[in-house]
């Protein structure tokens, strides 16, 4: 047995007792007695992998060879080339051989074992959609000096070329090598120089993922958040082989958009300095969609929109009051003043607009927390309402959304919105579009239930800010407690859900899921810490198999990628004090 397997077989005994002393054997009852939560915690119909791939491979099968791998290895398209995937292996091969500038003494290898990297793709894709295949096959020989990738796209490609990444080991004995920080050059340097080698050759991977959507929101309003920030968001997505970055990119507190359309509406910024240009916003795109994550912007309204109205003051109604709890979820208050035609108009342009500056498919549109009070204490909006023969406030909301959604997107976009859109206001929206659940698990069925595609974002498991605190008020907060990783890991999309043949099968209309990073307690400076190594949990859930869900044989895993992380530049909270790697020592 290889060091690695000996060290694997020894932290799964000593940290399994650990996982159950500090977190339950299930999950929280939910208060919907039919909701169904019997899915184990900590129970796994798969044997735990014997080396440490994450997120865990459909597949896998391992022989008893160490295989070393040749300084530089050659890169061969037996099939297209793919510009995509060639620039993908310059970023790893820095990643595993390291960069001759920054390491002057790195020496191609004189060892005998694999010199070749050949990637077969069966088509030319150009962008990732929601459709897009990203499965993959591996094949590392005991013989051969090739490794063989397969991929139906490029992006299948890159998922590959993750798990290859992760297969690659230094050769060191001992306990597996600590994260070396990206600044410490001569520590990383050494590490380079290691020779490098693959074990358990040979080995046969055939993988893809079981969602197609699997994402992490970030809100750039509530604090600016820079474009470094930004794309090592995107880095640590695509090493975790997610695929979306939900941009909740405006609301209530900031407007940081430079639209060039509706030029005043950027006053809203925080600061001339704090906002994103048309070439901002399209460097990302580029930035993302090179490493196979897809951008999908929220513009949300009605409500959340009170910085709209300091650029054009008359979009908005019951701006800033100053008791705002009674008119919006928190401060600052200020809806899209509905009883005006400039307002359909200037939604219908900005929206016109952003869907030239973001190409993606999906276009989310919000709708979540729209205050009644704001609209049915507004006297103008009563009168448009009585003129228009509108009774209620689903009715006003299903009036903007034919009056300026609908024009300004036709049918060239999927529309998204957060549930209250079909839970709350039964809105009629085209049959293709995308509820984002989040009040509550159980009201995925709900969703499902009326025939949409869904993603869920349950706050319960999946809203990431949770925990810290209540910022205004002190004590704790609204969405306690914080969602741990082992929490996270707890939960599955399709919990609730029959799993019997239907036709559509109802869990074929869960496309996916999101965890929810909002803005109030976190900005530049610790966003990154605070998504990882958590977000990479939800990506093995959305990824793997739905029966790998043991924690303790997870985190064994985790441990490495956490490390993995850090190495690249991804910072990444700790999952245990490093003395805990040491079998049988916590």
């Amino acid at each position: 047995m290889s060091l690695v397997a000996i060290l694997l077989a020894c932290l799964a005994t000593s940290l399994h007792f650990l996982l159950r002393v500090h977190d339950p054997a299930s999950p929280p009852s939910i208060s919907n007695p039919s909701f169904d939560v019997s899915i184990p915690f900590a129970v796994s119909a798969l044997p735990p992998l014997e080396i440490p791939l994450f997120p865990r491979p459909k597949s896998i099968s391992l022989g008893a060879t160490t295989r070393r791998i040749a300084l530089p290895i050659a890169l061969v398209f037996p099939n297209a080339s793919s510009p995509r995937v060639e620039r993908a292996w310059a970023r790893y091969s820095s990643y595993i051989f390291g960069d001759l500038s920054q390491c002057p003494t790195l020496t191609p290898s004189q060892t005998s074992g694999f010199t070749t990297l050949s990637i077969a793709l069966t088509s030319s894709d150009s962008n990732l959609t929601p459709s897009t295949d990203e499965s993959y096959s591996i094949r590392v020989s005991d013989k051969d000096s090739t490794i063989q990738i397969s991929a139906a796209t490029s992006f299948g490609a890159l998922r590959a070329i993750e798990t290859l990444y992760q297969l690659i080991r230094p050769n060191i004995t001992g306990y597996p090598p600590p994260s070396l920080s990206s600044n410490s050059t001569q520590s990383s340097c050494a590490y380079f120089n290691l020779q490098k080698s693959i074990s358990r050759t040979p080995i046969e991977i055939t993988d893809a993922p079981r969602f197609g959507y699997r994402g992490v929101l970030i809100d750039s309003s509530r604090h600016y958040l820079t474009l470094s920030t930004i794309r090592s968001v995107v880095d640590g997505l695509s090493f975790s082989k997610m695929n979306v970055l939900h941009w909740h990119i405006v609301d209530s507190q900031s407007f940081p958009v430079q639209s060039e359309s509706l030029p005043d509406l950027v006053k809203g910024a925080y600061s001339p300095f704090e906002t994103y240009t048309k070439q901002d916003i399209a460097s990302i795109i580029e930035y993302a969609m090179d490493r196979g994550v897809r951008i999908i912007p929220e513009f949300d309204m009605p409500g959340h929109t009170f910085a709209w109205g300091i650029g054009y003051p008359d979009l908005i109604t019951c701006g800033a009051m100053k008791d705002w709890w009674s008119y919006a979820a928190q401060p600052p208050s200020g809806q899209l003043d509905l009883s005006k035609n400039e307002t359909y108009t200037k939604v219908a342009t900005l929206l016109r607009e952003m869907a030239t500056w973001f190409p993606d498919q999906y276009f989310h549109l919000g709708m979540d927390e729209v205050n009644d009070r704001c609209y049915t204490s507004h006297g103008p909006t009563q009168d448009f309402m009585r003129s228009h023969s509108l009774s209620s406030l689903s009715e006003l909301i299903q009036y903007l959304q034919d009056h300026a959604v609908d024009p300004a997107l036709g049918t060239n976009k999927t529309r998204m919105f957060w549930e209250e859109a079909v839970l709350d206001f039964n809105i009629k929206l085209p049959n293709d579009t995308v509820i984002q659940v989040w009040r509550d698990a159980s009201n995925l069925k709900r969703a499902v239930d009326l025939g949409y595609s869904v993603v869920a974002s349950p706050k319960d498991y999946l809203y990431l800010d949770c925990g810290r605190g209540d910022y205004m008020k002190g004590g704790t907060s609204w969405c306690d407690p914080y969602k741990t990783w082992q929490r996270i890991y707890a939960y599955d999309p399709l919990m609730g859900l029959s799993l019997a043949s239907t036709d559509p099968p109802e869990w074929n209309r869960v496309i996916g899921g999101t965890a929810c990073m909002w803005g109030e307690l976190t900005d530049s400076t610790n966003l990154i810490t605070t998504l990882f190594p958590r977000v990479s949990v939800l990506g093995e859930r959305l990824w793997s198999d739905r029966n790998a869900r043991d924690a303790a044989e997870a985190q064994i895993r985790l441990y490495w990628f956490r490390n993995s992380l850090v190495r690249r530049g991804v910072g990444s909270m700790p999952i245990f004090p490093e003395y805990c790697r040491i079998p049988g020592s916590c």
